[in-house]
């Protein structure tokens, strides 16, 4: 037995049948009838029926006096919005994630483009069911913020149907690995360099690193490397463990900087400890730029405690944004819409997929 979708919403439904509008020509077509689309979309023909109702109130679609069925109107098909799923597995918008969004905006804004940004949750979903939604959930492209290492199957299956799905993948996991092709990713070579040079105007020179992943651990080696400051493998703490383990014996040896890359709770557990030693007080302790980190600075008085100017890293939210913008427009100018599915992606530098 087939997956059968329980949500009752007429949204998917919508978008699918604005998605046929958008592609109708000058004249007016006739739309699946509404036994073919409950049965397509896995939807009852209550909720079909009402989504219908909804698109022929907003003038979208059409009766046409002696023929049977809805129809398309192509008075408004060139003015109806293209749909940008947005895959989530969080239910908030935190920084990050709000400046990406600005990117996307701005670029596809700049280049006349009519559109809808559409948040879609993954969580709960099993990947049988997110491949069914997506595929059915009208939208003229998707963009799959961080995904998860099961997520992947998910999207080389879309990709590999000809669907538009572009990748985000997760900075902090770059051993997650990324789907098979239009993946992007921050720059993490480049945002490790800022970071050393923070420490370098501080004349720091005995700096210990810590970070869940090693995604910027490869740029702030180089270029401390690069001006005679040796980062061993030895000053890497990626556990909890090695705080309480490994960090006063380094604290001991003369260390002067740390280099924090880790989440909330983490950094907690490595101040806590860095605060009950009195080397810990030596340090000028780099945290990630980000404003819910700025209560450390309170709560840790006794420590020296920065955040780098997080401007910086917010353009470079923004800049990959307007990269996935381009990606979502590529080969298309405004007068012929957004990306369809008849789309294929190829390869480009810097780790990113384009044509």
């Amino acid at each position: 037995m087939g997956y059968h979708r329980t949500s009752t919403a007429t949204e998917p439904v919508r978008r699918y049948l604005l998605q046929m509008i958008a592609k109708s020509g000058p004249e007016p077509e006739r739309l699946m009838a509404e036994r073919e689309l409950a049965e397509k979309l896995h939807l009852s023909r209550v909720t079909v029926r009402r989504a219908i109702k909804e698109l022929e109130e907003s003038g979208h679609i059409i009766r046409i006096p002696g023929r049977k069925g809805a129809f398309t109107n192509p008075d408004i098909s060139s003015n109806v919005e293209q749909g940008i799923g947005i895959v989530l597995h969080q239910s908030y918008i935190g920084q990050v994630f709000s400046q990406f969004l600005s990117g996307i905006s701005e670029e596809l804004c700049m280049h006349g483009h009519h559109f809808c940004l559409t948040p879609f949750f993954a969580d709960e979903r099993s990947p049988e069911e997110l491949l069914f939604e997506l595929k059915n959930s009208g939208f003229d492209s998707v963009v799959w913020y961080l995904q998860r290492p099961e997520d992947i199957k998910v999207i080389n299956l879309l990709l590999k149907d000809r669907f538009p799905v572009l990748t985000i993948c997760n900075p902090y996991h770059p051993e997650w690995g990324h789907p098979d092709s239009s993946w992007y990713g921050f720059d993490t070579m480049d945002a490790g360099h800022v970071s050393a040079l923070y420490f370098l105007r501080e004349q720091c020179r005995n700096i210990i690193c810590c970070s869940r992943t090693n995604a910027l651990v490869p740029g702030f080696r180089a270029e401390l490397e690069e001006h005679g400051i040796p980062l061993p493998d030895a000053k890497i703490l990626h556990r909890g463990e090695d705080f309480i383990q490994k960090l006063p014996a380094l604290l001991e040896s003369g260390a002067d900087g740390l280099f924090c890359q880790l989440n909330e709770p983490m950094t907690t557990q490595l101040l806590n400890c860095l605060s009950s030693q009195e080397a810990g007080s030596r340090l000028k302790i780099l945290l990630p730029p980000w404003p819910v980190f700025e209560h450390f600075k309170r709560q840790y008085p006794k420590l020296r405690i920065d955040l780098p100017d997080s401007r910086y890293y917010q353009q470079q939210c923004i800049d990959l944004g307007r990269d996935i913008a381009r990606g979502i427009m590529e080969g298309h100018g405004p007068e012929t819409g957004l990306l369809r599915k008849a789309y294929s992606f190829g390869k480009g530098k810097n780790g990113r997929k384009r044509k």
